[in-house]
């Protein structure tokens, strides 16, 4: 293995080649998606392993660069590697202060448990705990540690479709009316489920946009009214599958902004007759009459087929009590 010292701005990262790469270096640039596997250990007699990404469920790490990842120096180690390359970095451990944390957060996610942010109070570290008794130990005794990195791949911006996660606030509100239009699409085709999935995506964007207003303020309620047309559309690709609880909760979300809003009210009602809640789609409908006389006709119609299917309902309920008492005698 050859030694090589990463360049002044890098001091404190020895870097060793241990399987060089078959490739030309990559021009790593902001926004690039890499994905790695990395071994973490100590730099004692043993050279004792902390951390595996191989262990558990063995997916490879994945880093979009530029997004200022909490170890800040395996970014600087992976800008100097070329894909196929494994190499190994002793990093100095003035440069490893959020090590602990950050790796706590990762093998939070590899366990499938929730990941809290860590928060250091006026005891400082010596008094935090982050559940994992080697990483506490390296809080509180900070030391060099080894870094034995494998690129597997790299992948420029304009290559690879972006996760929304990866997305600052206006790349995210311009995707909304893409997502808007592609799921549009996929309904005049008849494909309920993955329009549903587009518009569900594009309501997730705009919880998450939400989330950063102050309530009732003018820019929380402006986003939070962008959400209408997708509940509306939402609830009808529902209604259509027959998922009518779903249909309804929908159109509710619409009802609860907009109490008059025509089309929530008469896809809830038809909703209703599905799930058989015939004195709430009955509700419906009249009140879609009462908002749009240019829709009585229509309604008329629906309540007389409300009204047909309660008959037949009632006959069927006779009928079983009859045989019931038939039976017992």
């Amino acid at each position: 293995m050859t030694d090589v010292h990463l360049d002044d701005s890098n001091y404190g990262i020895k870097k060793k080649f241990i399987a060089p790469s078959k490739h030309p270096p990559s021009k790593f640039r902001d926004e690039a998606k890499v994905t790695f596997h990395y071994v973490v250990r100590l730099c004692d007699d043993d050279h004792t392993v902390i951390d595996d990404s191989r262990k558990d469920n063995g997916k490879p790490m994945e880093l979009i660069m530029g997004h200022s990842f909490k170890i800040e120096s395996w970014e600087v180690c992976l800008k100097s590697m070329g894909v196929g390359e494994v190499s190994s970095f002793t990093v100095d451990k003035s440069l490893l202060f959020s090590f602990p944390m950050a790796m706590k957060q990762l093998r939070d996610i590899r366990a499938g448990k929730p990941v809290t942010k860590t928060s250091i109070c006026c005891g400082g570290l010596q008094n935090l705990q982050l559940g994992y008794d080697d990483l506490d130990k390296l809080l509180k005794e900070p030391q060099d540690l080894e870094f034995i990195f494998e690129l597997l791949t790299y992948t420029d911006q304009e290559d690879y479709e972006r996760e929304n996660w990866t997305l600052n606030s206006s790349e995210k509100e311009a995707l909304i009316p893409r997502l808007k239009e592609q799921g549009n699409e996929l309904y005049k085709c008849g494909c309920n489920k993955e329009a549903g999935a587009k518009y569900e995506e594009a309501l997730d964007i705009l919880e998450n946009l939400t989330l950063k207003e102050k309530p009732r303020e003018v820019e929380w309620i402006k986003l939070d009214n962008q959400k209408i047309p997708f509940f509306l559309n939402l609830s009808q690709c529902q209604l259509n599958i027959g998922n009518y609880y779903k249909a309804i909760t929908f159109a509710s979300e619409v009802l609860d902004r907009e109490p008059d809003n025509v089309k929530a009210l008469f896809r809830r009602a038809k909703a209703n007759v599905g799930a058989w809640n015939p004195k709430e789609a009955r509700a419906d409908f009249e009140r879609v009459a009462k908002l749009d006389s240019s829709l009585e006709k229509t309604v008329r119609i629906q309540l007389a087929k409300l009204t047909q299917l309660e008959k037949e309902k009632t006959d069927e309920d006779k009928k079983r009590l009859e045989g019931k008492l038939l039976g017992s005698i």
